[in-house]
């Protein structure tokens, strides 16, 4: 894991290609669901491009995470809400 000189460690970056999303609300919907989870510094989401941005501490929340499970409740929840 990447750390500067002082021992503090440097956020990684992490693009997710998300499908479901249907409309605008769906796309806030996702990115607050996003940054409520503890690690992350930024997301954000990008209805347009399909595309979420996340700035996380890998100390706290690994990328598997991402690609993972939680991925996946993400997109379950999308539909579920018919957004």
């Amino acid at each position: 894991m990447p750390f500067l000189g002082g021992g503090e460690c440097v956020n990684e970056k992490l693009t997710l290609l998300i499908d479901g999303m249907s409309c605008a609300s769906c796309s806030r919907s996702l990115e607050k669901a996003l940054q409520d989870k503890h690690g992350v510094e930024k997301a954000s989401v990008n209805f347009a491009s399909v595309k979420a941005y996340v700035d996380y501490n890998p100390e706290v929340v690994s990328r598997d995470y991402y690609t993972g499970s939680e991925r996946n409740r993400l997109r379950r929840n999308s539909r579920r809400t018919g957004r």
